[in-house]
């Protein structure tokens, strides 16, 4: 179909491409102007009129003087401004491949007439036309939820990853985000895309091992192969993960709360150590999660006594008094064998606020 025949169809379809660019006023292009198809092929919507500036044909007759012809200009040339519908050529795409996801999408381009044309003018993000309409549909939502957004530029460390990255005190599977490398333009310049770890986990080791070959050793030093686990079992692990994170990080914070503690003791000298009174301090294991309830007249020596016979000892917390045989009765049911007890993070907690 030709232009003028198209525009006569889309004439009677939508009415007077002029009056209805006027009522519209598509001078910049935003989401509502595009449509998507099952497909995933997105498109300006054929009832967007544009405008643009052209040169009018010149008019001329031509007549006869004493036999002889000339051509006799009517009208000139000049610029004027034309209101019509775009005509987009189905051949002329941009093409974006997420292989991962096993996902393709095609923008049809469109090619304003005339030597200028004042609308559906596409805000340059990126100086390159194909990497800005995508980062703009993306934006826009037209791209699969699994995708959160994109990212483009230069990047360090293109294919490495050092951790999760996780939200402040935020350990949802669902807002934890994957950096996926789509592909590089120019020098050193990439454009990624992030989805969820929720997403990923549900992701077929071959896809992964194929397209982001980077997260299978990640995930291996962490503790998660990839290659032998479903998607269940993913969960588990990350559950099993996150949780180890969050008793870290109360352990640290007990670890802060007896700072003083450890300070006055590194101040005093070594008889005052040894003339102090018991003290009562919780050590735990880190292998066996149990923590030991004792008492010393030097806790942190005790500490790294014990330390060199089992390295994964650590000191919890370190009490002012000494409340050895009190707490020992207290968490009697708790006790596994001698000084060592199998306490829950309530109860640990509990003591470490309610001691001093």
């Amino acid at each position: 179909m030709d232009f003028k025949e198209y525009q006569k169809k889309m004439s009677d379809k939508y009415g007077n491409a002029e009056e209805l660019y006027k009522k519209i006023n598509p001078r910049y292009l935003e989401k509502e102007f595009l449509s998507i198809s099952k497909d995933n092929v997105i498109r300006v919507k054929e009832n967007i009129p544009i405008t643009y500036w052209d040169m009018t044909k010149e008019i001329s007759k031509e007549i006869e003087v004493d036999g002889e012809r000339y051509k006799r200009v009517i009208q000139e040339s000049k610029a004027k401004q034309f209101y019509a519908f775009l005509l987009q050529n189905e051949n002329d795409y941009y093409e974006y491949d997420f292989e991962l996801l096993d996902l393709k999408y095609k923008f049809i381009r469109y090619r304003l007439p005339g030597h200028s044309s004042p609308c559906l003018y596409c805000f340059p993000e990126s100086d390159n036309q194909y990497v800005n309409f995508i980062y703009h549909l993306a934006d826009w939502g037209f791209l699969d939820d699994r995708i959160l957004r994109i990212e483009f530029g230069k990047f360090k460390n293109r294919h490495n990853v050092d951790e999760l990255e996780l939200k402040e005190n935020d350990y949802s599977i669902h807002d934890i985000e994957i950096k996926i490398h789509n592909f590089s333009y120019g020098w050193n310049n990439d454009v990624k895309y992030y989805i969820s770890l929720n997403s990923f986990l549900k992701l077929e080791y071959s896809k992964i091992k194929k397209y982001a070959f980077e997260y299978v050793d990640f995930f291996k030093k962490i503790g998660l192969c990839l290659k032998i686990t479903n998607y269940q079992e993913r969960i588990n692990w990350y559950n099993r993960y996150a949780n180890q994170i969050k008793q870290a990080e109360k352990d640290i914070e007990l670890m802060r709360s007896n700072e003083h503690r450890v300070i006055e003791f590194n101040n005093m000298d070594i008889l005052t150590r040894y003339k102090s009174k018991s003290q009562c301090y919780i050590i735990k294991d880190e292998n066996t999660g149990l923590y030991k309830i004792g008492k010393s007249s030097d806790p942190l020596s005790r500490e790294k006594t014990l330390q060199s016979e089992k390295p994964t000892l650590k000191a919890v917390k370190i009490f002012k008094q000494d409340h050895e045989s009190e707490l020992h009765k207290l968490y009697e049911k708790q006790r596994v064998r001698g000084e060592w007890f199998k306490l829950n993070n309530i109860q640990l907690e509990y003591v470490c606020r309610n001691y001093n």
